[in-house]
C-alpha cells in the first residue's frame, strides 16, 4: 500500500516511505547522526539540503521554486529538464515522487545529477571504503607539507616540489591554475587516485564528487554572477573537507537508502537536438531554467571540475563542450554557428541588434566581443527556438511547460526582454503561452539596473 509521507509539510506526497522508518528518523537523532555526530536531526536542518548539499553551483536553479512547479502539476508522471545543470529539478522530482529526465551538454554536471539522484549505495560501506580512501591518500602526503607549503602558488613551487610531485603538477593547458592551490591539488589527486583503486564501482562517481568538492572549497575561487579570483580559506585540511562531504553525504543515505524512489534518466546531449535522447510523446512536465543571454561562459564555472575528473585534456575537448550548448556567450561563437537562421527577420531580434550595433558604432568600440554581441543574441535565440521545435513531439498530449528566464542589460546596456521574446519563439513554434509569473527582480553586475526573472508557462499545440 502506497504510504503518503514526507520529509518535512513541503513534501507531501512526495516519496513512498514505509511509516515505521519515517517516524524513527524524525523521532531519533541517532538515526540521522553519524559516528562522529555531525550530522542532526531532520528538524535542525532543511530536509531540502538533502542531497542538494552533495553539489551545489552558483548558478544553480532554486530547489524551493522547481519543487512548486512540479507540484502545480500533480499528474504529471515524468519531468524533463533539458538544461538539468547539476540537478535540482531532477532532486526535487525524485523527492515528488516523479520520474525525471536530465539533460545537459557539460559532462560534470551530468555525473553531479547523476549522482545526487542515485540514493542506492549503502551508508555504512561508503564511509567505510572513504576511510580506506582517506588513509592510502594521507600516507601518500605524508612528506608534501615540507615540500609545498599551505599557501604556497605555483610561481613558489621548488626544483625539489617539482621532483616530487611533477606527476600530480602536470596540468593540461585549459587548467584554470591561478585558480587552485598547489597542494590542495595533489592532495584532492592522492584522494581521485585512491578512489580509482579501491572504490567499487557502485560508489566511485559519489567518492569522486566528494573529492571533487574539496578541490573547489580549497582553490583561490570566487563565486558571483562570474567565477572570479578568490581568497582561499584558512588553514584548509582538504582530507578533513573530503571527509565531511562523505559524513553529509552518508547521513543523507541513511535516509534515502528507505525511500522506494523513481526513476532518474540524466543523459549528456545537445539541449537543441533532442531526436536521439527522448522518445517522442514521453515527457508530461518541462521545468527548466536555460541560460540567460549575459554573455556568461556555463564551462568557466565547472572548468576546475572538468579538469580534475578528466573530462577536458585540451581546447579541443572545451570546444566539443560548448559546440553541444545553447549560445550564451561570445566564447561559445563559432564559425560554423548558423541557428540565427530561424529568427532572422524577427522585427524583436533586428530591433535588439540594430540598438546594440548603434551603440557599438556610438562608443567606437572596436573590440571583438563587441562585434560579436549582435551574432550572439541571433544564435541565443534561434537556438532556444531549435530547442523548442525539437522538443515538441516528445510531449504528450496534455504536457506543460514552465521555464525561467531572465532579462538582460549585458550588451551595449541594451535591455532585451528574455521572457517575452521567447514566449514569441514558442508560439512560433507552436505553443501556447498561457501565463507568465515574475519570480523575483535582481540587479544587473555592473550597471545595477534591475532585471527581471520571470517563469514563462506553456502548452503545446498537439494535431491528434
Amino acid at each position: 500500500m502506497r504510504a503518503e509521507h514526507t520529509l518535512d509539510a513541503r513534501r507531501k506526497r512526495s516519496i513512498d516511505l514505509d511509516l515505521e522508518t519515517l517516524d524513527s528518523i524524525t523521532a531519533r537523532r541517532s538515526d540521522l547522526k553519524d559516528a562522529s555526530g555531525v550530522c542532526g536531526p531532520v528538524s535542525t536542518y532543511s530536509s531540502q539540503q538533502l542531497c542538494h548539499r552533495w553539489y551545489r553551483s552558483v548558478l544553480a536553479f532554486s530547489d524551493h521554486v522547481a519543487r512548486r512547479f512540479i507540484e502545480t502539476v500533480p499528474d504529471a508522471e515524468t519531468v524533463l529538464d533539458p538544461f538539468v545543470g547539476t540537478g535540482t529539478t531532477c532532486v526535487e522530482a525524485k523527492f515528488l515522487g516523479r520520474n525525471s529526465i536530465g539533460i545537459d551538454a557539460v559532462p560534470f554536471f551530468v555525473l553531479a545529477t547523476r549522482v545526487k539522484t542515485d540514493w542506492s549505495p549503502d551508508a555504512a560501506s561508503l564511509q567505510a571504503v572513504a576511510g580506506e580512501v582517506l588513509e592510502t591518500a594521507r600516507k601518500g602526503a605524508r612528506w608534501l607539507s615540507q615540500s609545498i607549503p599551505e599557501d604556497a602558488t605555483w610561481s613558489d613551487l621548488t626544483p625539489r616540489a617539482w621532483e616530487l610531485w611533477g606527476e600530480y603538477l602536470k596540468l593540461p593547458s585549459v587548467a584554470p591554475v591561478r585558480f587552485l592551490s598547489p597542494r590542495v591539488y595533489v592532495e584532492s589527486t592522492l584522494l581521485r587516485e585512491a578512489i580509482v583503486e579501491l572504490a567499487p564501482f557502485e560508489l566511485r562517481s559519489h567518492l569522486q564528487l566528494c573529492a571533487t568538492k574539496s578541490l573547489v572549497r580549497g582553490s583561490r575561487v570566487g563565486f558571483g554572477p562570474e567565477i572570479g579570483f578568490g581568497i582561499p580559506p584558512a588553514d584548509f585540511d582538504t582530507f578533513r573537507f573530503f571527509w565531511k562531504n562523505v559524513e553529509e553525504m552518508a547521513c543523507d543515505l541513511r535516509v534515502l537508502n528507505d525511500v522506494r524512489a523513481p526513476r532518474t534518466r540524466v543523459v549528456l546531449a545537445d539541449s537543441r537536438d533532442l531526436s536521439e535522447n527522448l522518445a517522442n510523446d514521453s515527457v508530461d512536465l518541462v521545468v527548466t531554467s536555460p541560460p540567460y543571454p549575459v554573455d556568461k561562459d556555463y564551462t568557466r564555472q565547472a572548468r576546475i571540475e572538468l579538469v580534475f575528473l578528466s573530462q577536458v585534456k585540451s581546447l579541443g575537448d572545451l570546444r566539443a563542450i560548448k559546440t553541444n550548448m545553447l549560445r550564451a556567450s561570445t566564447r561559445q561563437i563559432y564559425s560554423g554557428d548558423n541557428d540565427s537562421r530561424f529568427v532572422e527577420g524577427l522585427p524583436e531580434i533586428r530591433r535588439i541588434v540594430s540598438r546594440i550595433q548603434a551603440r557599438t558604432s556610438r562608443d567606437s568600440d572596436t573590440s571583438g566581443f563587441a562585434k560579436m554581441y549582435p551574432r550572439l543574441v541571433e544564435e541565443y535565440f534561434g537556438g532556444l527556438y531549435r530547442h523548442l521545435t525539437g522538443l515538441r513531439p516528445k510531449l504528450r498530449r496534455r504536457a506543460r511547460c514552465i521555464y525561467v528566464l531572465g532579462d538582460s542589460r549585458s550588451f551595449k546596456r541594451v535591455y532585451i526582454r528574455t521572457p517575452e521574446i521567447f514566449g514569441r519563439l514558442a508560439r512560433m513554434a507552436g505553443y501556447e503561452v498561457t501565463g507568465m509569473q515574475l519570480l523575483r527582480i535582481r540587479r544587473s553586475t555592473t550597471l545595477r539596473k534591475p532585471l527581471r526573472e520571470v517563469a514563462v508557462f506553456l502548452r503545446a499545440h498537439r494535431d491528434s
